[in-house]
């Protein structure tokens, strides 16, 4: 049996047990209702977001949802960080900046950057940028840092399949260009988007080889 199916009957099992309907659930989770049979009956995979959303209004974890085994090493740290990030938020909300961390607007914002990366100003941007925005962290280094120094060597020298050089270049333009969900000046805190943009094309990359 494939994980999606398994993921689809530990879903329906945790409805029945809960007594909640798939429309029920829907609402809840903000998931339209098909999606939710879809997964349910085994004709598609949920992503990282759909699986958060519905662990949360089923007081579940991920893991109980897709099993120990099913989660990858770059979505564990992913829900990692987010549960470090929801623990300083209330601290940040003491001085007026309360922010949220969607993993959904983050991918939203990948898949901007997986068009620009693909023409020539694109590769250019990461090309004449990344040293310096990397410059402006100091010192600091990190597994996060280093995959994405391993990202930016292997743009540089186009080590990779084209579908791994543009995934590689949408987390460079993110570190670039986007505005961090956390101030940076609250840095290392205000790099889990970053961090969490880097393990998103990580484990897109694993797909790929």
């Amino acid at each position: 049996m494939s994980d999606k199916y398994l993921t689809g009957e530990r879903l329906r099992y945790i409805l029945e047990k809960e007594g909640m309907s798939m429309r029920q659930l829907a609402k809840s989770s903000n998931i339209n209702v098909s999606t939710i049979s879809r997964i349910i009956n085994g004709r598609r995979k949920p992503t990282l977001s759909h699986l958060q959303r519905l662990s949360e209004v089923l007081h579940t974890s991920v893991q109980d949802l897709l099993g120990e085994e099913k989660v990858s090493l770059y979505e564990k740290e992913n829900i990692a960080l987010q549960e470090s990030f929801y623990t300083v938020q209330s601290t940040l909300g003491q001085v007026g900046n309360t922010h949220d961390l969607s993993i959904q607007e983050i991918d939203k914002e990948l898949k901007k950057y997986i068009q620009f990366v693909q023409t020539e100003e694109g590769e250019s941007t990461v090309l004449a940028n990344y040293k310096d925005k990397r410059s402006k962290l100091g010192d600091f280094s990190g597994p996060y840092l280093q995959r994405l120094e391993e990202m930016f060597l292997r743009f540089s020298s186009k080590k990779g399949t084209t579908k791994q050089l543009i995934l590689m270049g949408s987390a460079l333009l993110y570190f670039i260009f986007t505005v961090d969900v956390i101030p940076d000046y609250l840095f290392p805190i205000g790099f889990i988007d970053d961090a969490i943009a880097i393990n998103l094309v990580m484990g897109m990359l694993e797909k790929t080889q």
